[in-house]
Parts: C-alpha cells; structure tokens; sequence
C-alpha cells in the first residue's frame, strides 16, 4: 500500500527531465510541485480576499459646487464681558475679510449666575450703520451705559452722577 502511494505521489512530478536518462520521476519533484501548488493557492485566495474587500478611504473635503458660501452654528457664553463689547470677524483663508456676516448674531444678556435675563435680540447691523451715516455730525452723541449685568442703574442715579461730574 505504502508503495503504490509513493508511486501516486511521484506522478504528481510536473517536473520532468527531458533527457531519455532522466524522466525519473522522483519525490523530491513532486515535493517541489505540491509545495509549488500550495503557494499558488495561497496567493490566488490572498489577492481575492484583498479584491473583495472594499477600500475604505476616510477623506474629508469641502464640497465647491455647493455654492462658495459655508454655513457656520456658533453657541458660546461669555459671562464675563457685555454684549456691546462683542463683535465676530468673518475672513477665508485668503485674508480677505467678510463684512456683515453677523446680521445673524443674537446676543443674550445674562445674569451674574449665567441665566437667561432676556429673550435673544438680533443684531441689526445694516440699520445701525444706515442711521450713523444720516446723523448730523455737529449732533452731539448721547451717553449710554451699559447693562452691568442686570445691576443696571435707574435715571434718577445716572442724572445724580451727572450732576456730580
């Protein structure tokens, strides 16, 4: 039995010498074709496994046939500062800067403990500069004072400090 698989084995020689003398078939051979087979099958299920696999690219860009304008959500608090003293600067990366892109800003004035003292207020930036540019300049400009955060004082205090200064 065991030589009748040896003889099954030397058949599988893919190798055989093509001198008369040496078409031997021979372990060793037939070692080579097997070990040769294998490798081959190796690689084909590798390179199919690697075809069927999909590529998977993570890659983000900025979608330009959209339009050239990118819409921005900003939320932030700043409790520490008035809302007078706040303005946004909008420029590209070219330096070039985008004038009245806040007319959509509403600004909210808070309390010492950060609660909400009053409901949003747009920012109207288009009408305030409209109505500086109709102002006389010999008019003299009127003294406001800020809200202090919600410790504001009334008119009968403001025409007291006036009155001392």
């Amino acid at each position: 039995m065991s030589s009748q698989l040896i003889d099954k084995f030397r058949q599988l020689d893919a190798y055989a010498k093509t001198l008369e003398d040496f078409r031997v078939k021979t372990a060793t051979g037939a070692a080579v074709t097997v070990s040769g087979v294998v490798i081959m099958i190796f690689l084909f299920l590798s390179e199919l496994h690697t075809y069927m696999s999909p590529n998977i690219s993570e890659e983000l860009f900025v979608d330009t046939s959209r339009g050239h304008k990118l819409r921005i959500n900003l939320d932030f608090v700043i409790p520490t500062i008035s809302c007078n003293y706040l303005v946004l600067d909008a420029m590209d990366s070219s330096g070039e800067q985008h004038l009245q892109m806040d007319h959509n800003i509403h600004k909210r004035r808070l309390d010492l403990s950060g609660n909400p003292i009053e409901e949003p207020k747009k920012q109207e930036i288009m009408t305030t500069t409209k109505h500086i540019e109709k102002q006389n300049k010999t008019e003299v400009a009127k003294f406001t004072c800020g809200s202090c955060y919600g410790a504001a004082f009334n008119e009968s205090q403001y025409v007291l400090l006036n009155n001392i200064f």
